[in-house]
């Protein structure tokens, strides 16, 4: 799992090699400059969407904020992306129930696979 530091480290990092500060990423992000210092002083991870923004704001993508050694690759394509925002606007039962459902499909799908073998 990805450590709240290491998101926020290496938000940090690009906005240093862009010579962006709080005041100039909350502006070119839309995102409140105290929503941005509790994520780097509280060290709490953004949603997906909060990320998004912040990626816009930087002028990268999401593949380029995680594309660096002190994680793993992630690679989202725009499909993931958008799934992951209807995520986050879930409640947990939702969430929940969602699951449920994602894997009934698979167990659904697995058995037709082993019928048609």
């Amino acid at each position: 799992m990805i450590r709240p530091e290491e998101i926020a480290a290496r938000i940090r990092e690009l906005c240093d090699e862009r010579d962006i500060n709080n005041y100039k990423l909350s502006k070119a992000s839309g995102i409140s400059m105290s929503a941005l210092s509790h994520m780097f002083n509280r060290q709490t991870i953004p949603n997906v969407t909060t990320l998004i923004r912040i990626c816009d704001g930087l002028g990268i993508t999401l593949n380029e904020l995680f594309d660096y050694g002190g994680l793993d690759r992630v690679h989202l394509t725009d499909e993931t992306v958008r799934l992951l925002g209807f995520w986050n606007q879930l409640d947990s039962t939702e969430r929940r129930e969602l699951l449920y459902y994602l894997e009934w499909r698979s167990l659904k799908a697995s058995e037709k696979s082993e019928k048609d073998s």
